[in-house]
């Protein structure tokens, strides 16, 4: 597939990245009245209002139900919230859009707790499909799964040989297959581990047991036929739709390939997206890019390219993020690197040096500080002003490393609803860990501003869950992990309001209901103040706004 420059240029132009607001001219009356609300604004010169006033899609007024009501015209729509609380729209930092709504539409929901049920839906895809054809699966997690152990190239081979299986790890960074796959990408005893990856073996010998870790995926991921451009467009409108729903009203797409940029351009283009999408470019594609004189900042108030996105180390769910000490019950194990010093040196100052905002994956402690050196180096090679350099997770932290970011100005991107959905996993790391991990209290006590994000599919996306999640530190199994980091729920909106704002410099634009701003909001069924906080997940999101237009309605 290619995507010419052309259809880039068609989102618009000039960059949007950190222009300012201008001031908005009086008299006009309002398209639209919202009267009667409990908004918590976020707006720290008036945190509390009953009522808004749009205009244009932005917001023209904020204030109580008198006083916007006074500025009503004659073509002046107006809506009665009825006491209901309104939130500015929520932005979720890390999340991906397009791979996840391919994931949800086109391959196996390996979500199940059992052996039996997943066989079951794998035969029946083997029905629908022809012989040599692909089977992908998706979302198996081996710690809610009752066989005790991570699937083997056997027991997919019970389902089929007639098919090549794939199945990925809900975390992303681990896959299973059966044997047809692993001949079919030529993986034998004699293969070699690929540099940043692992082919895992049966016991004793050099036989592949059908596990394929990290870099190693690839060998296999390659081969599997790639979806259409019309599926991978439908695939993007079905995602944020979804997104939608859960009060979300802008996303950054935290590793989009060539494809999913132009998937979210053909919606664009066509007028179906329904929330903002920010866009980090795998780094991978952005020699294609930088040929056609595409920049960070390309695009419009809905669809922008943003930054570029990068690996160092492996996953928090797969046990894979690189420790500098061992996991627990298995002292040779440190994690996986993906990528040498060197390396990550190398293309942090590629792309930094040529206006890109980076963004690095680095989960464990060691690949935190490994990227943390190298935006020092790139930093002091190319002196640039607010890089707004980013840590796409960040997940296992301590003061020092807290140290060098609050110096560097690094935003984190921490998984938000991973201490609730992920609980069983957390004894592999040990509860001394856990007290610095999804580090929310230490970075915003270091007045570092921690976004809120999810990584769905790894992580669920409803954001307020991914409050809850941060404020009870409470697992699914009820355990409290690493108390000492809870939030408040106000820090828990900022985090998804303002700070995801700042990430993508759109401060001046999103991130709280202030005037001149996007006229984004969801509207609750209830106070997040005023709600239990083991609770929150369960507020209703009756509506949310985009831009003046409601993309969202359940009143």
């Amino acid at each position: 597939m290619t995507l010419s420059r052309r259809d880039l240029l068609a989102l618009g132009l000039p960059a949007l990245a950190g222009c300012a607001v201008g001031r908005i001219a009086p008299p006009a009356a309002p398209d639209h009245l919202l009267l009667n609300g409990n908004l918590v604004t976020m707006d720290p010169r008036r945190p509390r209002a009953e009522a808004v006033a749009l205009r244009d899609g932005k917001f023209l007024a904020v204030g109580s139900t008198d006083e916007m009501a006074a500025l009503a015209g004659d073509r002046t729509t107006v809506t009665d919230l009825g006491g209901r609380t309104v939130l500015p729209g929520l932005i979720d930092a890390h999340i991906h859009g397009v791979s996840s709504g391919r994931i949800n539409l086109y391959s196996v929901d390996c979500a199940v707790a059992t052996f039996a049920e997943l066989k079951e839906r794998l035969r029946r895809r083997a029905r629908e499909v022809p012989p040599g054809a692909w089977i992908t699966g998706d979302k198996y997690d081996d710690t809610k799964f009752d066989l005790g152990r991570s699937l083997l190239r056997g027991d997919l081979d019970d389902v089929t040989r007639d098919h090549a299986v794939v199945i990925t790890h809900v975390g992303g960074h681990d896959c299973f297959v059966n044997s047809r796959a692993l001949e079919l990408a030529k993986i034998s005893e004699g293969t070699p581990d690929p540099d940043g990856g692992r082919i895992d073996r049966t016991e004793g010998t050099r036989v592949p047991n059908g596990i394929l870790r990290e870099k190693a995926m690839d060998l296999v991921v390659k081969l599997v036929p790639p979806a259409s451009r019309e599926e991978n467009r439908k695939a993007a409108v079905w995602q944020l739709r979804e997104f939608a729903k859960a009060g979300l009203t802008a996303i950054h797409d935290a590793d989009a390939s060539i494809e999913d940029v132009r998937a979210y351009m053909d919606a664009a283009l066509a007028g179906e997206l329904p929330i903002r999408v920010y866009l980090m470019v795998q780094f991978a594609e952005l020699e294609k890019l930088n040929l056609w004189g595409i920049r960070t900042g390309y695009g419009n108030e809905m669809l922008r390219i943003g930054g570029t996105k990068l690996y160092t180390d492996g996953a928090i769910a797969g046990r894979t993020a690189r420790l500098s000490k061992p996991y627990v019950g298995r002292p040779q194990d440190f994690g996986i690197l993906t990528v040498s010093q060197e390396e990550l040196d190398r293309r942090v100052l590629l792309a930094h040096s040529e206006g890109w905002q980076v963004g690095v994956h680095a989960n464990g402690d060691v690949a935190i500080e490994m990227v943390l050196s190298a935006y020092e180096k790139a930093i002091r090679a190319h002196p640039r002003p607010d890089p707004r350099f980013r840590i796409e997770h960040c997940t296992l932290v301590s003061p020092d490393i807290l140290r060098r970011m609050k110096a560097l100005g690094v935003i984190p991107t921490p998984f938000c609803t991973y201490v609730y959905q992920h609980c069983e996993k957390w004894p592999a790391y040990g509860e001394e860990r856990l007290d610095w991990m999804f580090a929310m209290r230490s970075f915003l006590d270091a007045g570092i501003p921690a976004t809120g994000s999810s990584d769905y599919i790894p992580g669920p996306f409803p954001p307020l869950l991914g409050m809850q999640s941060c404020v009870t530190r409470r697992g699914k199994d009820g355990k409290v992990w690493g108390p000492r980091q809870k939030i408040t729920v106000e820090e828990a909106i900022r985090c998804y309001t303002r700070h995801s704002a700042y990430a993508s410099f759109d401060e001046h634009r999103q991130g709280s209901i202030e005037r001149g701003k996007l006229a984004d909001l969801v509207v609750l069924g209830a106070d997040p103040m005023a709600t239990d906080p083991d609770r929150l997940s369960t507020i209703p999101v009756e509506s949310t706004m985009v831009g003046g237009r409601w993309v969202w309605r359940k009143i």
